[in-house]
């Protein structure tokens, strides 16, 4: 029901908003874009059946299709086609991930914050810029953060499609999943039909690159260039997609933002054990698994959590046979950090409680003075100190000397270079980055948090106005480099553009692009600091 009074409402704002005169709003403050309006229905004909989308802001628009079905921890299946023409003006339904909203503090992620908590969960959005099936644009498949256990395509606003295919001239994709317990149970000793239920949810993302492949000539775009992007634990979904069989072919360029761990992938062994102690929690005897495809998914999911199983692809030495992406060595590869990932100041000023105002202002340590920051560092790194503030500034210079405090480990888990050395170990060709703009939120976030990079990727900064309020023309700046860079990438495999040359990373040079206030291509540009950072913390 919620569903339908939200199509209802969707297709009356779709087809009423044109009747008015809107005044243009500029999306930058150098006005190369504009916002506009829903203009007219779009009507196309794909491998199963007609969808109706509608043209905003000169792109066409088409939310929610369904690339196909799947019935709990089975392979999906192809959608069954339909007769006539399906409504394509509202996202599809959300995996189930017990949450009741997404978001608590909508000022950092901008949320769009309803859960419908459906499994019929498996949909695309597409927005493109032509509808002409000879137009061969490139194509951008987005895949969701929030490890393999929560999010959604459009689960915060700088998701959305529309300025980046506007920018770029290219088709934008994104992908809903199966997720958590839904997605990565690994039922494979219980029956056939159970085989890959380990990595049923990336089955649907690679059934999805498969629907791509057949229905995205259709809306201008290249099914002989598509590219995957993910971030956080999308860029995961992106090394996993690279190490699969199934996946091969369906895809040609990769890009990991601030993700692509192995943490999460778990042998075969180390899955089983822990769907056995599922079992024994909800006292299901190995002969009444079939029961599990009918327990109510709150039982089930809290089930999960209690026998503690990590959520994520299995290494089955057959759908995903070695955990490793050499297979992908000659797919380009695009990877990096923002610069403070998870080490930074910006959850506590939005979750945190204070007891005067006073005390929240003390906590906003980007307001920290140089000499308030080197006592901290005195106390953080000992002798070490000086040697690691000077090196810092060597690495950093124009920042804030507090923000060192708060740097991502680009050598430790939580980054992307152990990704760009094996692939460059494999032959194959990486660039690698490191997005280092502070936005001026509370005064300056200490350091970029993780995800703050994607409406900068996406050319989304009209969806986060508070981020960049007071240094807009620098914001659209850097938006506007980081965009070109993610789509060159896309048409030619090269992030390369006008005045800013980026060369490919090696073992030897290290090669890695700044974005910045000025950015650029730095070599080696840090690893003197963290071989310091690394020889303080080992003497403690």
């Amino acid at each position: 029901m919620k569903r339908f009074i939200s199509v209802v409402l969707c297709v009356m704002l779709v087809f009423s908003i044109t009747f008015f005169s809107v005044k243009k709003v500029a999306l930058s403050s150098e006005k190369d874009s504009e916002i506009g309006v829903v203009t007219t229905e779009v009507f196309a004909k794909i491998s199963t059946g007609g969808v109706i989308g509608y043209k905003y802001n000169g792109i066409n628009t088409f939310l929610g299709i369904p690339y196909a079905t799947a019935k709990r921890f089975e392979m999906p299946k192809r959608v069954s086609s339909w007769q006539g023409y399906r409504t394509c003006f509202v996202y599809g339904e959300v995996c189930p991930q017990g949450l009741k909203t997404m978001n608590k503090f909508d000022i950092m992620c901008y949320s769009n914050a309803a859960i419908e908590n459906e499994e019929s969960c498996l949909t695309v959005n597409v927005w493109t810029p032509s509808m002409d099936p000879k137009a061969k644009k490139p194509v951008i498949v987005w895949l969701h953060g929030g490890g393999f256990t929560t999010g959604s395509a459009h689960e915060y606003k700088f998701y959305e499609g529309t300025n980046l295919a506007k920018f770029g001239d290219i088709v934008f994709v994104s992908v809903n999943h199966r997720l958590n317990v839904l997605g990565f149970l690994d039922l494979s000793a219980y029956g056939e039909k159970y085989k890959y239920s380990g990595n049923a949810g990336m089955a649907d993302i690679i059934s999805a690159l498969q629907w791509v492949r057949e229905n995205i000539s259709v809306f201008g775009g290249d099914p002989n260039n598509v590219t995957i992007v993910g971030q956080s634990g999308g860029g995961s979904k992106v090394t996993t997609l690279m190490g699969m069989p199934a996946a091969k072919g369906l895809f040609h360029k990769a890009v990991v933002m601030s993700g692509g761990s192995a943490k999460a992938t778990r042998t075969k062994a180390q899955a089983q054990a822990e769907t056995k102690k599922l079992l024994e929690i909800l006292k299901i005897s190995e002969k009444e698994v079939d029961k599990l495809q009918t327990i109510p998914y709150d039982e089930l999911y809290a089930a999960a959590q209690k026998a503690g199983i990590m959520f994520g692809p299995v290494v089955d030495g057959d759908y995903y046979p070695d955990g490793t992406f050499k297979m992908s060595k000659n797919i380009p590869l695009m990877c990096g950090n923002v610069m403070g990932e998870f080490n930074t100041n910006l959850t506590g000023l939005l979750l945190g409680d204070f007891p005067t105002p006073e005390a929240w202002q003390k906590s906003n340590i980007s307001k920290i003075s140089d000499e308030e920051a080197k006592k901290l560092y005195k106390e953080k790194y000992g002798d070490k100190a000086e040697a690691i503030i000077q090196a810092f500034k060597k690495a950093y210079p124009g920042h804030k000397l507090v923000e060192g405090l708060f740097l991502n480990d680009r050598y430790g888990f939580f980054s992307t270079l152990s990704i760009a050395d094996a692939m460059v170990s494999y032959g194959g060709k990486v660039y690698n980055y490191v997005v280092a703009y502070n936005y001026p939120l509370f005064g300056g976030i200490v350091a970029v948090h993780t995800m703050n990079d994607v409406p900068f990727f996406f050319y989304n900064l009209d969806k986060v106005p508070a981020w960049i309020a007071g240094d807009e023309k620098t914001a659209y700046k850097v938006a506007k480099e980081m965009a070109t860079a993610l789509v060159n990438f896309a048409r030619y495999g090269n992030p390369s553009q006008s005045g800013l040359p980026w060369p490919n990373y090696t073992i030897k040079n290290h090669a890695t692009m700044i974005f910045d206030k000025t950015s650029g291509v730095k070599y080696d540009f840090d690893r003197e600091l963290f071989n310091l950072i690394h020889a303080a913390m080992q003497n403690k």
